[in-house]
Order: structure tokens, then sequence, then C-alpha cells
């Protein structure tokens, strides 16, 4: 059984773009390096940047999520998207890019620009 975070994100326009990308750079190489991480991917469609990780247990999730640079990252929210949301699945397998996109809007139905 696998833990698997989605974050689906919408940037405040180009001029924010270095920030967001220094940010979640930073936390995606502290998520590869944590305890318990089985893999994170960071993808595009469209205007929304999606970030996937996938994780051994809730703990070891909930661990990574109160780690400083996911924090730091969580803190700009205000500052840097449009919107930010997440949401958490627990499977089998790993969920493909368009099964994460599938999970995400299933739990954020509204009509978000892509």
């Amino acid at each position: 059984m696998y833990f698997v975070s989605i974050g689906g994100v919408r940037v405040k326009g180009l001029i924010r773009l270095p920030r967001f990308f220094q940010l979640t750079f930073a936390a995606r190489k502290a998520a590869l390096a944590a305890d318990g991480n089985i893999s994170v991917d960071l993808f595009r469609q469209g205007r929304i940047f999606f970030a996937v990780s996938s994780w051994e247990s809730a703990a070891a999730m909930k661990a990574y999520a109160h780690n400083g640079n996911h924090l730091a990252l969580m803190r700009a929210r205000e500052a840097l998207f449009d919107f930010a949301h997440n949401t958490t699945i627990r499977c089998e397998e790993i969920p493909t890019r368009a099964q994460a996109k599938a999970a995400w809007h299933a739990a954020f139905p509204a009509p978000f620009e892509s």
C-alpha cells in the first residue's frame, strides 16, 4: 500500500516562477532524501503544476510535510499561487500522471483552468 500526496498549484504570473521553482526543487530534493519516500514526480498541465509524491506510510508523509523545505513552500503559497490544493490517496500502485490528475480533479471539481 502506498500513500500518495497530489498537489496542484497555479502560479501568479511569470514573475513569480523563479521563486516557485527555487522552493519547489528544494522541497523535491528534501522529499527524495526523506525516510519513507518512494518517488516524487513534478509536471505541468497547462498552467497547473503538479507534485505527486509516494510514501511507504502516512507517518513518513506527515513527517516530510513538516520539513523545513516543504514548510517554506507552504508559507509562500499566498504570495506565489492563485490556488494550491492537495489531496492524499492510498493505492496499491504508484499512480500514473493521468491517474494522479484524475484523482486531483475528482477532489477539486471546480473548473480549474489547465
